[in-house]
């Protein structure tokens, strides 16, 4: 199955960049994200979001292919132009 090694978080030009890293697979992943229990549209590795001013998420990557399914998850804190990322949490 994927496995999700990070769940990285860049702040560029004022908006959230996210990175769900995975270890090298056999087969080809399928990506899923969550903000907040929301689904969004992106099917890729990374997504970007435009930072608001002062605000909290829970974000979530889903990575799947035929040989199972992982996820992994980071809560982000926007503070004006800085953004405050928990250590991430390894499953």
């Amino acid at each position: 199955p994927p496995v999700i090694a990070n769940l990285k978080c860049l702040l560029v030009d004022y908006e959230i960049v996210l990175i769900c890293e995975t270890l090298i697979n056999r087969y080809p992943v399928e990506y899923t994200w969550m903000k907040d229990g929301e689904q969004l549209t992106s099917k890729s590795d990374k997504i970007k979001e435009q930072q608001e001013t002062i605000r909290h998420w829970l974000y979530e990557c889903h990575g799947s292919n035929i040989a199972g399914k992982a996820s992994n998850s980071r809560n982000i804190t926007s503070l004006g132009q800085t953004i405050q990322v928990p250590s991430p949490l390894y499953l």
